[in-house]
């Protein structure tokens, strides 16, 4: 167990008073940063909802970049399907 410091707790204590005289001098410097604290809060949440509304975004292009590129192999198999099937029959008539 380590020695306490006196000199250490009586500077603690002489800002903990400085501090406390201050508010009750200034109730309203308290109110304040309360104030700044919250709009501080409101300011950081509004900007994680615009990143998610930005991720959610940037996901649904990418589904939709992911669906047309489907489609578009999709078609060109379809297409490659066709010219095969055109070369397997012979129509013969007599």
């Amino acid at each position: 167990m380590n020695g306490i410091d006196i000199r250490h707790v009586i500077t603690q204590l002489e800002q903990a008073e400085k501090v406390q005289q201050l508010q009750q001098q200034h109730p309203e410097m308290q109110q304040k940063y309360l104030d700044i604290q919250l709009r501080e809060e409101k300011r950081l949440l509004q900007k994680k909802v615009r990143e998610s509304d930005e991720a959610r975004k940037a996901q649904e292009e990418k589904r939709e970049r992911e669906r047309k590129a489907a489609d578009r192999r999709r078609r060109t198999d379809d297409e490659h399907d066709e010219e095969d099937e055109q070369g397997e029959h012979i129509n013969i008539k007599i």
